[in-house]
């Protein structure tokens, strides 16, 4: 898998996760907003390097797997 398709996975990785987020009020509105969701993630991970880019996708699939959302893990630091 090249870098572009790395980034895409990630991001689809993520998008599923944050549909699974809830605010203290309910859904954001950002949840809805995919396109921008997709643009400010794939901003974050231009810089990354593969092994990175790879390593993190891992995270997120293994996250899954194991009925774990990284997202909502990191929204409560």
């Amino acid at each position: 898998m090249n870098e572009q398709q790395l980034v895409s996975q990630i991001i689809n990785e993520e998008w599923n996760q944050f549909q699974h987020t809830n605010n203290e009020g309910g859904r954001a509105n950002c949840q809805g907003n995919k396109p921008m969701f997709q643009i400010m993630r794939a901003s974050q991970f231009d810089t990354w390097p593969q092994p990175l880019l790879e390593s993190y996708l891992s995270d997120l699939q293994a996250a899954d797997a194991s009925g774990r959302n990284l997202v909502t893990e990191n929204t409560r630091a």
